[in-house]
Formats: C-alpha cells, structure tokens, sequence
C-alpha cells in the first residue's frame, strides 16, 4: 500500500522521476501513435459514408419490410408516462435508466417493451428478445455461473398481454447458438469480442456514481446562468424533503396558467451532456431533477419534480440560508428572471 511521500526536497528522488515519467510519457504517446496506426489499417475504406457502408448494405435488404412502424406522437407520449411511472415503482423493464437520464432517453428500454408486446399480440408466437443491454431490470442473475434469465415479470406481463412465452439472449448467446443449432461458421473471435462487451457494460451499470459537492456545484451554477427557474425547483426540492409540486413550480418560475410543464426537465440533460463533454461530470451521475406525474385534476400533468436522495445534504451545504432555500411554510417564493432562450 502507498502512502504519501515528500519528494520535492530529495534531489536525486526528483530527478529519478522525472526521468521515468519523461520515459513514461515517451512510451505512452509511442504505444498510442501505434494503435491509431493499426485502426487506421483495420478500418474499412467503404465505410466512410452510409451509403457504402458494406455491413449497412448487408443488412438494409434483409430488414426491408420486418422493421414495424413508430408509435403515433399520442402513443409516444403516453408510453413515456407510463416508463416513467413504472420506474417510480421500480417496475422493469428500463426503470435503471431513470437514475441517470432525462425522462424521454430513459424511457428507450420500455418503448421498445410496449412494440415488443403489440408485435406479439399481432403474431401470436413466443418472442426472442436478443439484447446486449444486461443490466438488472432485464435480467435476473442466478449466480454460480448459471446463466441469467429473463425478469419474472416480464415474462408475466408478456403472458397477461399476449399469451405467449419470452426467451431472450445476448448477442455472444446468439452467435454460439447458431453454431451450434444451425451450423453456421462463426468466428469464435467474434463471440469473444461481444462477451467482453457485455462484461465491460455490466461493469460499468454496476458503478454506483455520485454527485459530487464539486461537480453538483459547477452543474448548478451554470444551470443558473442559462435556466434559473430549473435551480428554483430544484433547491425548493431540496428544502422539502426531495419534492416540489407542481403549483410551486409555477410561483417559482413566474409561468402563468397557460403555460405547460412539458419538457421542463429537458434543459437538465441537455446540460448534463454539455458538462460530460469537456469533464465536468462522468455521465454516471443521477438524473437531477425527475417528473412525477399523476396530477389530480389530470393525471397527464405533472404533479410535481423529485430530486435524488443523496444531492440533498450537498444542496443544503450550497444553499441554506440564502433566498432560494424556501420549506412550504416560509412565505412568498422569491421571483427571479425568466429562463434565456
């Protein structure tokens, strides 16, 4: 175990390193000229544009026609509700993604559920989900190196809605079982290749990132330049327990009744990505601020904003005391400018 180690006053310690580090640096930039060198090699010269893509090219006539429609925009809308209310119930599949997306990327996981089941219903036939996607709210890991199988309750719901059976596989479990029940020629390499894959995406999903008092500091200050009513919601949050409701949300942001809340936590990933692209943030962070619908004069509409749980005592440490931090029974809420486009 290494511990700290005052260098800076030992002459010779200082220049042995900076030697090694000089060589390090020298090896580093050495080993990564090469592998550019070897991509640049290995890539394929046609797959400069899609349209001489030769795996696109491969694959467009075999999709032709299988491909089913979009939802309708009432469909849409309505499925990225139901996502959301599923998750608030932890409900699978997709309910992880809601930790660290914003409500309409997080809901990618249930919308292909919803056609998966509309399909199955129109077809009447068990369904074969393959799936490189092997976090937690798909899959039910055994252990002991028996293989994992699909959520229980998936497979109820697809039985309730369609009376018919799910079986699902990763694409590595695909390839080995077309070599070995339609004799197909597969590349072993490439079967290795995509359970490093999924091992890499299951190492990852399994990271418990946090906010941190120096990224969640940096993440609000500039969402107070560009989207100050979002930084209202979000502390009013903070000072009351983790929620704020909708008619709040509306006093904070200066909106009148005409106004609607739909794509109001949009900004947040916007900003989230923007921060993950030059550093500031890792991408694992907790989604900040999450719709909760179920409005009682419709429950469409949001009823209010949730924040997580761990950016509370950090939020507090930023701003109580100041005139954002407002609990329910402290007065009027503070009027600040509107929103930038």
């Amino acid at each position: 175990m290494l511990t700290a180690v005052q260098l800076k006053d030992n002459e010779e310690a200082v220049e042995r390193t900076d030697r090694d580090l000089t060589e390090l640096a020298k090896a580093a930039g050495s080993l990564n000229k090469f592998i550019r060198a070897q991509a640049e090699c290995d890539a394929l010269k046609e797959t400069a544009t899609t349209h001489t893509d030769p795996v696109l090219n491969a694959l467009e006539p075999l999709l032709h026609g299988r491909v089913g429609e979009p939802l309708s925009s009432d469909e849409y809308d309505k499925a990225v509700k139901e996502a959301q209310e599923r998750a608030d119930e932890g409900i699978p599949p997709g309910h992880e993604d809601f930790r660290t997306k914003e409500p309409e990327l997080a809901a990618g996981d249930y919308l292909v559920w919803v056609q998966l089941m509309a399909e199955a219903r129109h077809r009447g036939c068990d369904v074969l989900l393959v799936t490189g996607d092997v976090k937690k709210d798909w899959w039910t890991n055994r252990g002991y190196d028996i293989p994992a199988r699909p959520r229980a309750e998936l497979l109820q719901e697809l039985r309730e809605q369609a009376g018919v059976g799910l079986y699902m596989l990763t694409p590595s479990e695909l390839l080995r079982w077309a070599k070995d029940l339609l004799e197909l020629n597969v590349d072993e390499g490439s079967v290795r290749d995509l359970e490093q894959l999924g091992e890499a995406s299951a190492d990852k999903d399994s990271e418990d990132e946090a906010w941190t008092a120096e990224s969640l500091a940096a993440f609000m200050d500039e969402l107070m330049r560009r989207y100050p009513s979002r930084v209202k919601a979000i502390v009013a949050a903070a000072a009351n327990g983790g929620f704020v409701d909708r008619e709040t949300v509306y006093e904070l942001a200066g909106y009148d009744e005409t106004r609607r809340l739909r794509g109001f936590t949009q900004p947040i990933g916007t900003l989230s990505r923007d921060l993950q692209a030059v550093g500031v943030l890792t991408g694992g962070e907790p989604f900040l601020l999450t719709t909760v619908y179920g409005h009682a004069t419709d429950p469409s509409w949001a009823k209010g904003f949730r924040i997580p749980s761990g950016v509370i005592p950090l939020l507090r440490s930023k701003y109580e005391g100041g005139e954002l931090w407002q609990t329910r029974d402290s007065g009027e809420a503070v009027s600040e400018p509107s929103d930038r486009s």
